[in-house]
């Protein structure tokens, strides 16, 4: 009866192992796995996004007609003498918008240069 008792106790400790990396699995490994992969396709579109409006703006300029062809993301565009500002909303793994804005100097030409950075102040009233 003895070595009964212990083999049911060494299976109870047995399931309540396998039950608890479960609820660890579910709880913790999951969710943090899906917020990477999320950071990830994050940093995909917006590294995208940067390159699409560079090669748009290599023709000189950068319409607003650019940028809907670009992203189906609400934008908003700031243009000064000096540079040429696009900011965009995208989803982040936190599943909440992430403001990022892309920086063109001007004059735009075949040499445009975007600088791409996470950007919370700079999402106003989209486009």
């Amino acid at each position: 009866m003895r070595a009964g008792g212990a083999v049911l106790l060494l299976l109870s400790v047995l399931a309540l192992a396998v039950v608890g990396g479960m609820v660890w699995w579910l709880e913790v490994a999951l969710p943090r796995g899906a917020a990477t992969r999320m950071e990830r396709q994050l940093e995909i579109d917006t590294r995208e996004t940067g390159q699409a409006i560079q090669r748009r703006a290599r023709d000189g300029t950068l319409t607003d007609e650019d940028l809907k062809a670009i992203s189906p993301q609400p934008w908003t565009i700031r243009r000064t003498d000096h540079e040429i500002r696009v900011a965009m909303a995208f989803l982040g793994s936190k599943a909440e918008y992430q403001c990022w804005s892309f920086t063109l100097k001007t004059p735009l030409g075949p040499g445009a240069a975007v600088t791409t950075q996470r950007d919370e102040t700079a999402c106003g009233e989209p486009h």
